[in-house]
């Protein structure tokens, strides 16, 4: 079983939990390595940053969320601490289902959004911008 959340110690409860039901039904269970999510530093200076393009850009707040798809930012997370990492994407209404689809205008959102920030990035740390 692959298992991620940001909540360790709810994820190992639940982990245990499954474990004692397969093993009381004589059914065979593995585990493989727990990979952290991601949780956000809602004071950070990239996420104030990012609040502060994303109200310029659509004239709304920005909303934070935590969803269990930040798997890959707890790996980067994990590996450099000290490392300032946002995570987003598109509305995808009924995700991990048959029925997934996409909001294309929400793709348009995050690309507009990808490219203002990263420009914003660039002018306050010129030194490492690639031109």
């Amino acid at each position: 079983m692959m298992t991620r959340s940001a909540d360790l110690e709810a994820l190992e409860e639940l982990r245990q939990r499954i474990a004692g039901i397969a093993s009381g039904k004589e059914a065979t269970f593995s585990q493989s390595e727990i990979i952290k999510g991601y949780t956000a530093r809602p004071n950070s200076p990239l996420l104030q940053l990012a609040a502060d393009v994303y109200k310029e850009l659509f004239k709304k707040e920005l909303v934070f969320k935590s969803y269990h798809a930040g798997a890959e930012m707890g790996v980067f997370g994990d590996r450099s601490p000290d490392l300032d990492i946002a995570s987003f994407g598109p509305t995808l209404p009924n995700a991990h289902d048959t029925t997934e689809r996409v909001r294309i205008s929400s793709l348009y959102r995050c690309n507009k959004f990808l490219w203002t920030t990263g420009k914003r990035v660039a002018d306050i740390y010129p030194r490492h911008s690639p031109n």
